[in-house]
């Protein structure tokens, strides 16, 4: 079922001035920021500037950004919160908004890995620190040193 991008709370992300001060990426086609509703600090979102329902809807030039961006993004969270691995995940169930978060294990990290952290980091019974997931984005901002698209030097490389 489609959502009215006029209803849509990824849509309102987008328009909204005072939220572009703490995204760490903001590109033609992507918009990338903390993610705090994720007990990780470094949880990213990336999601489409443009309200598109499903990947199939993606644009040709939205889809050739796609990886280069997701690579920029888990080049600098590796570099910004000390990141092992970087999960990917799509699930489209709570908004029909195309959207990704991003999950950083961390190289401390010592609990479960793969799925069993993911599971984790998204019960809302897990604590969550704003102070970290804002302190967090700021690295990753830092570390992405003003990446703006596919045609920026990643950062690392």
């Amino acid at each position: 079922m489609s959502q009215d991008s006029h209803s849509c709370p990824l849509c309102s992300y987008v328009d909204q001035e005072e939220s572009s001060a703490g995204r760490v990426m903001d590109t033609e086609y992507w918009i990338a920021g903390p993610n705090p509703g994720v007990a990780s600090p470094g949880a990213l979102f990336l999601q489409t500037r443009v309200h598109r329902d499903s990947m199939s809807e993606l644009t040709e030039a939205e889809l050739a950004t796609l990886g280069p961006v997701l690579a920029a993004l888990q080049i600098a969270m590796k570099a910004g919160v000390d990141a092992e691995k970087v999960y990917v995940a799509a699930f489209g169930e709570n908004f029909s908004h195309v959207h990704f978060l991003l999950i950083p294990r961390l190289t401390s990290h010592t609990g479960p890995k793969g799925p069993g952290l993911v599971k984790m980091c998204l019960d809302p019974s897990t604590p969550r620190d704003p102070e970290q997931v804002l302190k967090a984005a700021r690295s990753i901002k830092t570390a992405l040193g003003g990446y703006h698209g596919p045609d920026a030097p990643l950062v690392g490389h």
